[in-house]
Order: C-alpha cells, then structure tokens, then sequence
C-alpha cells in the first residue's frame, strides 16, 4: 500500500486556503506534481510495499518543529543553508547589539523579529510586515505564535515564554521586550504585557493554541481520510 501525501492541484490538501498553504511551505511540506507522482507510482508498482510518498524538505520541517532533533531522524537533518529559522543563536549579531544604545537595540531586533515573522507567514519580503499593526491581523494564528517565539529563541538566544506573541503583539512591542530580557536594566522602559489591543491573556492563549491544534490535527486526519 502506499500512504499518499499533497498532491497539487487535487485533493484536500489543495481546498486548503492559501494561509494554510503557506505555512505548511514555511515548515516544509510541499506537495507532488502529477507527473511526479505518476513516475514514483511506476516505481513502485515494481515491487515496494508499504511506503509513503510525500514531497518534503526534512532539514526545514525538523528544524521548524524540534529545538533539538530526534536521534529516529538524525540521518534526515542535514544542513539547510536556505532555512535559517532555527539553529544556533547569532553570537556576532549579539555582541554588535551589546554596544548599541538602547533606540539602535530596539530597532535592530526589530527587523530580526520581522524577518522571522515573515519566515513564519512565508512571505517573501520582510517589507509585508508592519511594525505596528497586531500580528494576529496580518495572519499569525496561536500555533504560528509559537513557531515564531521558537524561531526567536532560536536566533537571539531569549526565553521569551510561549505567550510572549500574545502578550506583545506587534513587531514593535515583541522588539522592545525583547531588548528588556537580553540587556535587563538598559532599556528606557519595559512595555507592559499588551491586554486591550489584540493580544490575549496567557491563559486564553493556552486555550486558543489547543483549539488550533485540534483544527490542524482535524485537516491532516481529513487528508488522511481522503487518501483511504
């Protein structure tokens, strides 16, 4: 038998809406072409039997999904220089950041975030991304939230908190408290976790991360019954 994933142009995977789509890119879950998929079929009606057949790019999605890799897939995390997501903290950008005032701080780990949430969305410019407009309205949901405080944690070496996103909404804000816990005691001011314009409370975030769990897990179990 053969587990099937993305097709494109047919299936489920295609009625997904582009927000999905994307993100399922960023993560690297890509999809197969017809012809591809016709060729790897003519393989393996030689003789394999129960396999699965998916386009997928294992550096991105492992390093997207896991801090640090399982040994069950070390074989398939090989380098991916296209991918910067994740991996180690930038020491050099740090040490640059460390004799910046604290306006040049703000404003540099402010591009970083953008960059990063702009990986996190897929999109291909950072320029998409406003610095003040709430994150959640330019298309981050509970589960990209995450992504994206793993994404930073990556790359500055913070412990930002998995409700960071929601606490500080937008670029600007995340930038600033970003700054606070990586240089305690040198920023002007700490911004107040954000309430009243679209970020939400921590425990309404734990809450609004397992409904959009429970919506992934309900499309790829749609996937999955499509394919039977």
């Amino acid at each position: 038998s053969i587990s099937w994933g993305a097709w494109k142009g047919t299936g489920m995977a295609a009625q997904m809406d582009e927000r999905h789509q994307a993100r399922w890119q960023a993560r690297g879950l890509g999809s197969l072409s017809p012809q591809r998929g016709l060729e790897i079929l003519g393989q393996l009606m030689q003789g394999s039997t129960d396999v699965c057949a998916i386009a997928m790019d294992w550096p991105r999605y492992l390093a997207s999904t896991y801090d640090q890799v399982p040994a069950f897939f070390s074989e398939l995390a090989t380098s991916d220089d296209s991918y910067s997501g994740h991996g180690e903290k930038d020491t050099a950008e740090l040490i640059q950041l460390a004799d910046c005032s604290p306006g040049e701080r703000v404003s540099r780990i402010a591009d970083i975030v953008r960059s990063q949430v702009a990986l996190t969305l897929g999109l291909s410019s950072t320029e998409e991304v406003e610095s003040r407009v709430s994150l959640f309205d330019q298309g981050i949901d509970s589960l990209m939230a995450t992504e994206l405080t793993r994404r930073l944690e990556a790359k500055l070496g913070s412990r930002a908190g998995s409700t960071a996103v929601f606490n500080y909404p937008t670029v600007e804000r995340l930038a600033e408290q970003l700054v606070c816990e990586l240089f305690p005691g040198t920023a002007e001011s700490e911004p107040s976790p954000d309430s009243e314009q679209g970020g939400d409370h921590p425990a309404t975030a734990e809450t609004s991360l397992e409904s959009e769990i429970a919506e992934e897990l309900a499309v790829l179990e749609s996937l999955v019954g499509d394919i039977k």
